[in-house]
């Protein structure tokens, strides 16, 4: 898995993750929707960097946007 983690989310998308289901949320705890991936930064990442990928894997990343600080709690 690569890392993901300061860069923007477009990145995560245009990865070699073709086989792998991808889902992008907000952690800032405003709960917006996510429309332009260009606009967001990844905080988080699971599986963390350089973990194997299995074919049954989804990749989840949190996002804020990008002029906002990582939270340093996440919000679920």
């Amino acid at each position: 898995m690569p890392d993901f983690k300061g860069k923007v989310l477009y990145e995560v998308f245009t990865t070699k993750l073709n086989d792998y289901q991808i889902e992008a949320k907000d952690i800032s705890g405003k709960g917006r929707i996510i429309f332009w991936p260009f606009n967001w930064i990844v905080c988080t990442q699971y599986p963390e960097a350089d973990a194997p990928l299995y074919p049954e894997v989804v990749v989840k990343v949190g996002v804020v946007r990008y002029n906002e600080a990582c939270p340093i709690k996440t919000v679920d």
